[in-house]
């Protein structure tokens, strides 16, 4: 049975915690095609990932093998098993790739970054992104 989830942009931090891992599930969201990650599982096999906008990073989708069905391609809906990152047999290769090889994942409007600095004056410092995610520098965490 597949649990709909709504719109993957509503999934708060909280929220995460209690989502159904390992279970099938579907909800609505943009993937960011221009950037995906790849993973390869062998000679000719290759995982495809995306991220889905406004979810801070923190929701990620394998793409599916072609063709997609164009029902669910045309209304950004994704059915898929939940999995927890940590959970996979190949996320510690894939946090060292990051670690070594990736260097910005935030692209920020000068507007918007010369806005969030003056509006921190020394308390904590949060900008939106281009593609609408909130983030934290590192040393404010």
């Amino acid at each position: 049975m597949v649990q709909d989830l709504g719109d993957a942009r509503a999934i708060s931090v909280a929220k995460l915690e209690s989502l159904p891992i390992n279970r099938t599930v579907r909800w609505r969201a943009t993937p960011i095609v221009r950037a995906p990650w790849c993973l390869t599982a062998g000679a000719w096999n290759f995982m495809q990932f995306f991220r889905l906008l406004g979810t801070n990073n923190r929701i990620f989708v394998r793409r599916a093998a072609d063709p997609l069905p164009a029902e669910l391609a045309a209304h950004d809906v994704f059915v898929g098993r939940l999995m927890r990152f940590s959970d996979l047999s190949y996320q510690e290769a894939i946090r060292r790739y990051f670690a070594g090889h990736v260097s910005a994942t935030h692209l920020f409007a000068p507007a918007e970054v010369r806005s969030a600095l003056a509006a921190a004056s020394g308390g904590s410092l949060t900008i939106t992104d281009l593609l609408g995610d909130r983030v934290t520098p590192c040393c404010q965490r």
